[in-house]
């Protein structure tokens, strides 16, 4: 029953009388659609394929930071760990400057010290007002 279902939908689409246009578009269509579909077929493979190649084999090496609503974020695809530090841990936030390069710091309550080197110190000093952490503007020399 469901063949006979399935080739009576597929015989719908395909033009009928003697009109030749009909005809025409069916045929372009086909010619458009068949290679956008095999493309597509083999593309999103091929591109999954490589990038997962690339994050295997070529891992990038120096981890992003994201400031998200629970707090800041590290992801590091070398050693394929995310951790998060939650605005309940953070004790304050200092502006630190290492190598000529000035990035903000956040201080948790157990003493480890997070570098923030990808995010600016005025984003970190708003997201500490809202939540009612201390930031601290001067700029503090480290010589690790």
């Amino acid at each position: 029953m469901k063949k006979i279902e399935i080739k009576n939908r597929v015989l719908t689409f395909v033009p009928s009388g003697p009109n030749p246009f009909g005809w025409l578009l069916f045929i372009v269509l086909l010619l458009l659609l068949i290679p956008i579909i095999l493309l597509v077929a083999v593309l999103v493979p091929v591109v999954l394929l490589v990038n997962y190649i690339r994050m295997r084999f070529f891992p990038n090496k120096k981890p992003r930071i994201f400031a998200t609503p629970f707090g800041f974020t590290v992801y590091s695809q070398a050693q394929r760990t995310l951790v998060n530090y939650s605005w309940h841990e953070i004790a304050k936030a200092e502006v630190w400057q290492e190598d000529g390069v000035v990035f903000p710091v956040l201080i948790l309550n157990n003493g480890t010290q997070v570098k923030l080197a990808g995010i600016d110190s005025d984003q970190v000093k708003s997201l500490c007002a809202q939540h009612n952490i201390t930031f601290y503007d001067d700029v503090i020399l480290s010589g690790d």
